[in-house]
């Protein structure tokens, strides 16, 4: 897990804006064997609101963190 989280948090940090330090393979042939669909992906955004919540992330920046999460 602990690979795991880097790579995600490397890849959240680069679809953010923040420095390119993401090293793993793209997303659909990392993806390309799960049966990954609508409801797991809104199941990983609830994650990721549920966090910035916990963490008092502004409404806006929220809506603005959405917009790009549906758009990767």
């Amino acid at each position: 897990m602990d690979n795991q989280r880097k790579k995600q948090t490397s890849f959240i940090t680069m679809a953010f804006g923040g420095p390119n330090n993401y090293t793993g393979l793209d997303m659909k042939t990392v993806h390309a064997k799960m049966a990954i669909g609508h409801l797991e992906f809104d199941a990983t955004w609830e994650n990721l609101e549920k966090s910035m919540n916990d963490h008092n992330v502004p409404a806006d920046l929220q809506a603005e963190a959405k917009e790009i999460f549906y758009s990767v």
